[in-house]
């Protein structure tokens, strides 16, 4: 499917992919089910993939309820992002997972993460998931990057950060943790030439932003 263009807006949710190859560009996802701000429970998602290989271009992803975008379930695929806003999601900005051992990689680039409950989350996942993050931005969350979720399933994925800042998120700027051990998961988290506003102490590479 290909997708240019489009405004998406005030529906449940803004659709799901199954098994498919999506290329979009320049699109908007707003409004699921509305811009207020009041919480509701019904998995609204600006765009849900599950197995699918994507190519995401100089998009934005704002005002869900739940996850800007959900790229989820157990299943594998190959998702490319750049250039692209993601903002005032209550959940997360991006929420990515896999399970079993399935091969699966999302590369972020030149993008933007603000105002969501967590910017960009790594939960439960493959031991083959993959997550590169390049020239990113997240501004202004309750956490900005996570890695680990509230699943008690296997956490196995890896995501790596480089020349990005995590910055005047209102928790965290950088968290790792995952219900499965409820306790922290160095590595399979790594970061370079990453800015955050204050110390923390268990990644010392982080740089404090001055």
């Amino acid at each position: 499917m290909e997708l240019s263009d489009c405004l998406v807006q005030r529906a449940k949710t803004g659709g799901q992919m199954n098994e498919s190859e999506l290329a979009m560009d320049r699109c908007i996802f707003t409004d699921f089910p509305d811009d207020s701000d009041e919480y509701r429970d019904e998995d609204n998602d600006g765009l849900y993939l599950d197995r699918t290989n994507a190519v995401i271009s100089k998009s934005v992803f704002m005002f869900a309820k739940d996850d800007g975008l959900d790229s989820g379930a157990s299943g594998g695929g190959e998702v490319l992002i750049n250039n692209c806003r993601f903002e005032a999601n209550f959940h997360e900005g991006a929420a990515l997972s896999s399970g079993h051992s399935v091969v699966k990689l999302h590369r972020i680039t030149n993008s933007v993460f603000t105002n969501c409950g967590q910017g960009l989350e790594l939960g439960y996942s493959s031991p083959m998931h993959q997550v590169e993050v390049d020239s990113c931005r997240f501004i202004g969350n309750g956490i900005g990057i996570r890695y680990g979720d509230c699943y008690e399933m296997s956490h196995q994925g890896y995501i790596h950060i480089r020349n990005s800042e995590s910055l005047e998120n209102n928790d965290y700027d950088v968290w790792n943790m995952n219900r499965e051990h409820w306790a922290a998961d160095t590595s399979h988290m790594s970061f370079e030439n990453v800015h955050i506003t204050t110390a923390n102490p268990m990644y010392p590479e982080l740089i404090i932003y001055e």
